[in-house]
């Protein structure tokens, strides 16, 4: 039998390390993570233009790429007719700009027609004249590029190739919601040259404008100290478990991030990121890493995480950590320490990386797991006795639970254990919840958090609950990522050939989702056994199954999941938002849990409601919706003036990836009750979001500004319109 043991469900803390397969861009949908662009290396090379202009015109320009490309015309000043970057007026601002302290500075005028569209993060209706400003960076470092003192709205925009729409790099509305000039921060090169789209936000005429690109005296933070401990065989995660202490300093006090990579035993890089051996993350967005920066310029990171056994063996990490402007330290590595042993009574660590207990029947735990304290101490205790099981299936949705009678000294009952079997005794997976997995690598029993626990009948006893939704479906990854590897190469540097790659997939891959699963209809009898809040198991049981999910009533327990209970039609079992915990069947609450902080959106003006929300410091709430999340959350409350059908859609978010999904009831998280979930509004073009729902004047809905695989927080703006 296969000894591979999952846990499912937050309560455990256990991160898998593997990348979303499929999102809605071809890359996996996430985007860029980083607060600012880097740049790009170079020119065309060698470029030939015709047009009108007046002005001084640039024959060559210089760069790292290679070949030779056509342009259409070049110049400086307001050159008419289709010359350079489309004929609007080109400012250079090394060569026009008045020097400034650290920079340039500049006041142009707009061209005599709107050559540009807004960008990404344009306002729709604000069309607007504009004009280009070159810029090449006469060294290496971090600029800021601003329109403030612009007496007009304006919106910023930079492109690779300033002819080309899609070669667009970064875009910004306004600086803050309170500004209405905007400003573009990047990191680069010398020699690197910057080609800005300066918008004006609804004015149509030549207006003057001001510009100016200042380098920023900002440094990298730096990491001083690095320690790792690993664990393969951690009995409180139950698989193995790394963390990680960092020290360092930071003179502005700006860190947001840190770039992770892992190595195996012998020194070989494990890849964790999709076709790379690193990953970012944002501690805004990131549960298993907390930073401490208290604002002397020092900071203290501390990191611990469950890993997927799949990875391997740890033999030594690298960090560099990322602060606002994109700058990373040198990155520091540290082989990683066995765990301490630590004897009974001391503190101990909770997820067993740093430190196990040396005293035969003690473990590492909190006996009052579900408070508000965590005090993690080496206890003696003892396992528990499970003396009586019952399995039932629960149909549409597929549904998996037990209801586990049992004894235990402490009564620390945590969570419960399944292996499903066939009429043969064949081990039947049930982790396939992922689909990520192969076949082979499926076995072992998967554990799941307890829903409910309470007195026996007998004295003495307990009784567990537990029950696992999912659709049981076969490993959709193996069945559709060979095609779409195909499909990507077939379709080369071709977008559009790019995003009929990305439909064909989603859709092979939501039909696998929706298989009937055979291994659901295989099922005979499971091995059960209970778990304790050390970890500790008691001895295996097998049960065949007892049934089906029994009717609840009105205000009776219920399992999220349907498999032991279910609710009538009209009720749904509604707990505890994001863990379900002593569910109850009842009508779903409309207003948000009062811990969940809330925006009312006010007014509208002329038919559009606009948003400027940041969740720079929101916590994550609710769990995601069906197409993803579950970061940080920004929730906006808006109440349509009459019914109809409305968009909410994500017009800037600086470079984030956002998700956008709409609830009639704020914290409850049922997919039949979710109005509209998306993530990118135009798959392969933009990482923004738009979702249309249904509204009505005495109905008030949720709109949960998330991120794509919980990565996104902060600035946004947001825009609701009546679309039928």
């Amino acid at each position: 039998m296969s000894e591979r043991t999952l846990w499912k469900k937050s309560g455990f803390a256990l991160l898998l390390l593997a990348a979303a397969l499929f999102g809605c861009t071809p890359d996996g949908g996430n985007g860029s993570d980083d607060p600012a662009d880097v740049g790009v290396d170079g020119g065309e090379g060698e470029g030939e233009g015709e047009g009108e202009g007046e002005g001084e015109g640039e024959g060559e320009g210089e760069g790292e790429g290679e070949g030779e490309g056509e342009g259409e015309g070049e110049g400086e000043g307001e050159g008419e007719g289709e010359g350079e970057c489309q004929g609007a007026p080109v400012y250079d601002l090394n060569a026009l700009g008045t020097p400034v302290e650290g920079g340039f500075t500049i006041d142009a005028t707009l061209g005599e027609t709107d050559t540009f569209p807004a960008g990404e993060c344009g306002v729709a209706g604000m069309d607007g004249n504009d004009a280009v400003v070159r810029f090449v960076m006469p060294e290496d470092g971090v600029w800021q590029f601003s329109t403030q003192g612009t007496e007009f709205d304006t919106t910023l925009a930079r492109r690779e190739v300033c002819d080309d729409p899609f070669s667009e790099l970064v875009c910004n509305d306004d600086a803050s919601p309170d500004s209405g000039y905007s400003e573009i921060i990047i990191q680069g090169a010398a020699g690197t040259q910057v080609d800005m789209i300066v918008d004006a936000n609804g004015v149509v005429e030549p207006a003057q404008f001001t510009f100016s690109a200042v380098a920023l005296d900002v440094n990298p933070p730096v990491i001083d100290d690095m320690q790792v401990w690993f664990n393969p065989d951690s009995p409180t995660v139950g698989g193995p478990a790394l963390a990680a202490d960092l020290t360092g300093g930071d003179t502005e006090d700006d860190i947001v991030g840190f770039e992770l990579w892992l190595y195996d035993q012998a020194g070989a890089p494990i890849p964790i990121g999709q076709g790379t051996d690193s990953l970012d993350f944002l501690f805004a967005s990131t549960d298993f890493a907390t930073l401490e920066q208290p604002g002397d310029g020092t900071f203290s990171m501390t990191m611990a995480l469950g890993l997927n056994p799949n990875l391997g063996a740890i033999g030594r990490v690298q960090i560099a950590m990322i602060d606002a402007y994109d700058l990373r330290s040198e990155p520091m590595g540290a082989d990683a320490m066995a765990p301490e042993e630590v004897e009974e009574g001391a503190a101990c660590d909770s997820i067993g990386a740093r430190s196990v207990c040396n005293i035969e029947g003690s473990a590492c735990y909190d006996r009052t797991p579900f408070d508000e304290t965590d005090e993690f101490l080496c206890q003696v205790t003892t396992p528990p006795v499970l003396t009586g099981a019952e399995l039932y299936i629960g149909r549409d949705p597929n549904a998996v639970g037990v209801r586990l009678t049992g004894t235990d000294v402490e009564g620390d009952f945590l969570g419960v254990g399944i292996l499903p079997r066939d009429a043969e005794g064949g081990e039947l997976s049930l982790v396939a919840f992922n689909n990520q997995l192969a076949l082979e690598d499926q076995g072992g029993p998967i554990n799941i958090l307890a829903e409910r626990v309470y007195e026996g009948e007998e004295p003495g006893t307990f009784v567990v609950e537990a029950s696992l939704g999912t659709s049981f479906s076969l490993p959709c990854a193996e069945l559709v990522t060979p095609p779409f590897d195909e499909c990507l190469e077939a379709a080369g540097q071709d977008q559009a050939a790019q995003d009929a790659c990305v439909e064909e997939v989603n859709a092979r891959f939501n039909e696998c989702l929706d298989d009937p699963s055979p291994i659901f209809d295989a099922i005979a009898d499971a091995e059960v056994y209970l778990i304790d809040a050390a970890g500790q198991q008691s001895e295996r049981l097998v049960t065949p199954i007892t049934g089906g999910p029994s009717d609840a009533e009105d205000g009776t327990p219920c399992d999220g999941a349907g498999a032991i209970y279910r609710c009538p039609a009209e009720l749904y079992c509604v707990g505890d938002p994001g863990t379900n915990r002593n569910g109850l069947c009842s009508a779903p609450i409309v207003e948000c849990p009062d811990v969940w902080p809330t925006v009312t959106v006010g007014p509208g003006m002329d038919g559009v409601w606009t948003v400027e929300g940041d969740s720079t410091q929101a916590d994550a709430l609710s769990g995601g919706g069906t197409c993803g999340g579950g970061g940080p959350v920004q929730i906006l409350e808006f109440a349509a003036p009459e019914a109809g059908t409305y968009a909410a859609e994500v017009v800037d978010a600086g470079e984030g990836d956002t998700l956008v999904y709409v609830r009639g009831f704020c914290g409850f998280a049922d997919a039949e009750l979710e109005l509209a979930c998306n993530d990118d509004a135009v798959p392969g073009e933009t990482l923004l979001s738009l979702v249309e729902f249904e509204a009505g004047p005495d109905a008030p809905v949720f709109i949960f500004v998330d991120g794509w695989n919980g990565t996104f927080a902060g600035p946004y703006t947001l825009e609701i319109r009546r679309v039928q």
